[in-house]
């Protein structure tokens, strides 16, 4: 198969992810169908999930397998040089979203109607796959999921994220009424009541944010595309994520590009996108350390670059930007798959991340979007 590494290099692969004992046995248990693609794509490790969705109970067979001859994709064997090279293959989705999230080192989705084969009956099948940039510590690799799109889960997921952040601030709010009510000194007195006015504007604009969200996947929601000025944007949005509880012990750092900078965009879902970017940043940050938030201008597009000093593990990058999440991951990655489609669809961008060990790199989240 072209472009294909010999076997002896995924295998390797594979015998080094089994060797992170702790990650391998956590992949492994995943109930997703969940698999590592190495740079010729070929399956390095796969789920439990993946080999029930397969029906088979011997999983070895997967490694070395790309993703369409996986589902047997009924052009993988068309061609000499394997799968992803026959003449149709050009308009692959799962083809194509490897290759873009590849290309952009950030997750790309796409839904794929497929024709399957197997002891010659054929079948029409429509998955939603997913690919993300996922980095181990001796390689880099493309995570993928195979899902059947199931919205029930989907929506309990959203559901339990809004009320995370909603129960988060209540507790805001508790605190600044405690301290109004118990001091003695009028200075400290009218600090409680003026954070009791911030954070119940911040509940208002959580609870209009859901709304805005549930608007867009029901299609309700009306693109408002107007000019606004960059640096009031990010002002308003300093000034909210400074109440977070989780950004209690993180030195906040936005950098000024130019004041008066104009953008034509959505200003409501970038707003949603970059504040949901930077609860990601903080709540990986575990309370210290800087996250730091600016931007740039690459031709016509303008890129937010939000950064922390801490490595995403390889825990959790099996769940940002994904429409699967387990049930036991910690909640900053909910919601990032809704905030990813957002900003595809109706912000005409894209977002993307790296994260490293080395060095105290850190992670970056970006966000690519016109500027008109």
């Amino acid at each position: 198969m072209a472009g294909r590494l010999l076997n002896i290099k995924f295998e390797e692969q594979n015998s080094l992810l089994e060797k992170q004992r702790e990650f391998s046995s956590f992949f492994k248990k995943l109930p997703q169908a969940a698999m590592l693609l190495n740079d010729a794509n070929q399956i390095v490790l796969y789920s439990e999930g993946l080999k029930k969705h397969l029906q088979i109970n011997n999983g070895s067979s997967l490694l070395g397998l790309s993703a369409g001859e996986l589902i047997k994709c009924e052009n993988a064997g068309k061609a000499e040089a394997g799968c992803g090279t026959f003449a149709k293959c050009k308009s692959c989705n799962i083809r194509t979203a490897i290759a873009k999230s590849k290309a952009i080192n950030g997750p790309a989705s796409c839904r794929c109607s497929i024709t399957t084969t197997k002891v010659n009956l054929f079948r029409k099948q429509v998955y939603f796959f997913s690919a993300s940039p996922f980095y181990s510590p001796f390689d880099k690799f493309t995570l993928c999921y195979l899902d059947d799109i199931s919205e029930i889960k989907h929506i309990h997921a959203q559901e339990h994220s809004f009320f995370h952040d909603l129960l988060n601030t209540v507790g805001n709010l508790m605190g600044a009424i405690d301290l109004a009510e118990h001091s003695d000194e009028k200075e400290l007195r009218s600090e409680g009541f003026e954070i009791i006015r911030e954070v119940i504007d911040l509940m208002l604009e959580e609870i209009k944010e859901q709304k805005d969200l549930l608007g867009v996947e029901s299609g309700e929601y009306k693109i408002v595309k107007e000019p606004f000025i960059i640096e009031q944007l990010l002002d308003s949005i300093k000034k909210q994520v400074h109440l977070f509880s989780d950004a209690a012990g993180v030195n906040l750092v936005f950098k000024k590009y130019n004041d008066n900078l104009i953008c034509e965009s959505d200003q409501t879902l970038l707003r949603r996108v970059i504040i949901n970017c930077l609860k990601i940043a903080i709540s990986e940050s575990n309370g210290f350390g800087e996250v730091q938030l600016d931007y740039s201008i690459e031709g016509d597009t303008i890129i937010f670059k939000i950064k922390n000093e801490a490595f995403i593990s390889m825990k959790k990058q099996l769940m940002l930007f994904q429409r699967i999440l387990s049930s036991g991951e910690k909640d900053c990655c909910m919601g990032s798959y809704r905030i990813l489609a957002i900003t595809e669809k109706y912000l005409d961008g894209y977002i993307s991340f790296e994260t490293s060990e080395s060095n105290n790199k850190g992670t970056t989240i970006s966000i690519r979007i016109p500027l008109f």
